[in-house]
């Protein structure tokens, strides 16, 4: 069951993209900002915290192999390329 709830917010995001390559017309929006994050969990994007966190349980790791290259799993490493900054974490 989870896994399919996760396949669906990626499937989601794939059916919602415009043709700029966000949710909502031509520019990042609230709508972009609201899913990215939502999904980085299991998408781990370069230099977001859940890409420095170690291994998952098996499987979530298996989860994640199962989404790697669908096109919104993709879109959230865009997203976070180009809209992540640097994160305000405290360490």
């Amino acid at each position: 069951a989870a896994a399919r709830i996760v396949a669906s917010g990626f499937e989601r995001v794939q059916r919602e993209l415009g043709p700029a390559g966000y949710l909502a017309g031509d520019a990042f929006s609230l709508a972009d900002l609201t899913a990215a994050p939502i999904l980085a969990p299991i998408a781990r994007p370069p230099g977001s915290i859940w890409a420095e966190l170690g291994d998952y349980p098996e499987p979530v790791e298996m989860l994640i192999l199962e989404q790697r290259g669908a096109p919104g799993y993709r879109w959230v490493h865009e997203m976070y390329r180009r809209h992540g900054g640097e994160s305000a974490q405290i360490r």
